[in-house]
């Protein structure tokens, strides 16, 4: 845009759009890039300091190996400028998309203190590093003690969930959560940090050395999802278990590769339920069979039921069917 660029609205040529409050040109902002919303100030002097009040920001980068190095730099110095001249105003929604193949964590550490310090409601973080020799940092504690945040969306493979023992997440209504094989004491903290919770995703891989029984509490829980893959082998002497506790769960959402043991202390509230399973024959019959039966027959009351089951021999049909004939 040239510097004299003006926004034109209607048969007359005067600029409308300019003349609407800052509250509402700042609202339209924030369904943009950052990035794009800066580039409004050069439309006159009334869009000048616009994208300054944004309540959102929003900041995607996807480095290429080539051109990696000057790109990185102008996008790392340009996420701290725009974090500078905000000032102190709150931050309601913070978005960062960041693929790189070198990267200084601490300043990413840096921007995730700074929102949490600005009352951030919604944080997004989907941060991947494309070195395997990354020296990995723990997110900061101030993300699970942040009494302001109520969506949060995670992504990355070069942070460590280190959380504290107490107080975490307290009014946290959403959460997103990619896991690259966590250790085995994250997994049982994880599940019992939620007061609030009602909608939860947890994706990601399984280490081969994982085992255990996970128990997931969340008493306001409306709708679960988890996705698993894991680097077992079908032999795998490995198991791990889970018991779900979540007395309002209305939707559920299980896709993993291998049946295992799943409980429902209660799912008297469930409506909807979506499997996705994968069977090899060398799962000995009888104990698919067993785990097959005791989970359908704990979601019994459903309204919808979908199924999926990868592999499965046509004479197991059957241990799926029976609870619903």
């Amino acid at each position: 845009m040239g510097s004299h660029s003006k926004l034109k609205v209607g048969g007359d040529g005067e600029d409308k759009i300019s003349q609407l409050p800052d509250a509402l040109l700042s609202h339209m902002l924030s369904f943009v890039e950052t990035e794009q919303a800066v580039r409004t100030s050069i439309l006159s002097t009334r869009w000048k300091n616009i994208w300054a009040s944004v309540p959102s920001l929003f900041f995607v980068h996807c480095c290429c190996k080539e051109r990696g190095s000057s790109n990185h730099a102008v996008f790392v110095s340009f996420v701290d400028r725009a974090l500078h001249c905000r000032g102190l105003l709150d931050i309601q929604r913070f978005y960062l998309r960041y693929y790189c193949f070198s990267v200084d964590l601490s300043r990413i550490d840096g921007w995730i203190r700074n929102v949490i310090r600005r009352n951030v409601v919604e944080l997004q973080l989907c941060v991947r590093v494309y070195e395997d020799t990354v020296e990995k940092i723990e997110l900061p504690k101030t993300i699970f003690l942040c009494k302001t945040l109520v969506i949060l969306k995670l992504n990355f493979n070069c942070f460590i969930y280190a959380p504290p023992e107490s107080g975490c997440f307290p009014n946290l209504k959403v959460l997103h959560i990619k896991l690259d094989c966590p250790d085995k004491d994250f997994l049982e903290k994880l599940f019992t940090f939620f007061p609030l919770l009602e909608d939860l995703f947890i994706y990601g891989r399984l280490s081969s050395d994982i085992s255990g029984t996970f128990k997931i509490f969340v008493p306001e829980l409306k709708r679960l999802k988890i996705d698993f893959a894991s680097n077992m082998s079908y032999e795998d002497p490995y198991e791990y278990y889970l018991s779900i506790n979540a007395p309002k769960l209305e939707y559920l959402d299980l896709r993993v590769d291998f049946l295992r043991s799943i409980v429902f202390d209660n799912a008297k509230s469930l409506v909807k339920a979506v499997f996705s399973f994968s069977h090899r024959d060398a799962i000995e019959l009888e104990r698919y069979g067993y785990r097959a039966t005791t989970l359908l027959a704990a979601v019994s009351n459903v309204q919808h039921l979908s199924l999926s089951v990868h592999s499965l021999a046509v004479s197991m049909l059957n241990l799926f069917l029976f609870h619903y004939v």
